[in-house]
């Protein structure tokens, strides 16, 4: 029988440096691969999918809506039919209002909060304006539309109802 298959001290040594090179090449692919998986999920799917925030005003864009129908059924001349279609632009531009909203939301693929829910409103993008411009509302002036209502005799502030329990004589 012959045994080729000799081990001298060279022939071992010869097999301990491959056997750590080999170990040691392995090691370096896996690193570079999983390296390189970690930044491709980073710059591909974290970093993309990261939630954007905006914030709107809806009291601003209510208050301004108010003082306008306000200022529209005040009008003196008008009949109650014609008061009447001022209040019921207030139900038409509610739906409106909402519709547009969630149109915007889908274009900025945003999520929109009242800006009076927020903490720091202003590290947040402000989408109120947007809004009135599609509104229609970036014309009013609020210092206008106010001044119209008080020289209607309106006093620019909402109205006081009656208290019945002060006995007012009745």
């Amino acid at each position: 029988m012959n045994d080729n298959t000799e081990t001298t001290p060279e022939t071992t040594a010869v097999k301990d440096d491959s056997s750590w090179l080999g170990l040691a090449l392995n090691g370096a692919i896996t690193l570079v691969t999983v390296i390189a998986v970690v930044m491709a999920y980073h710059f591909l799917v974290a970093v993309p999918s990261k939630q954007k925030i905006a914030v709107v005003d809806i009291s601003e864009v209510l208050s301004l809506k108010e003082l306008e129908v306000t200022a529209s059924a005040a009008k003196p001349g008008l009949t109650d039919a014609q008061r009447g279609e001022s209040f019921e632009m207030i139900g038409k531009f509610a739906k409106e209002m909402e519709a547009t909203i969630a149109e915007m939301q889908q274009e900025c693929g945003c999520l929109l909060l009242v800006k009076a829910a927020v903490v720091k409103a202003a590290s947040s993008e402000d989408m109120t304006p947007a809004l009135k411009q599609r509104l229609g509302m970036d014309t009013l002036d609020q210092a206008q539309l106010l001044k119209q209502v008080q020289s209607l005799g309106g006093s620019g502030q909402p109205p006081l109802l009656d208290d019945k329990s002060k006995g007012t004589g009745q």
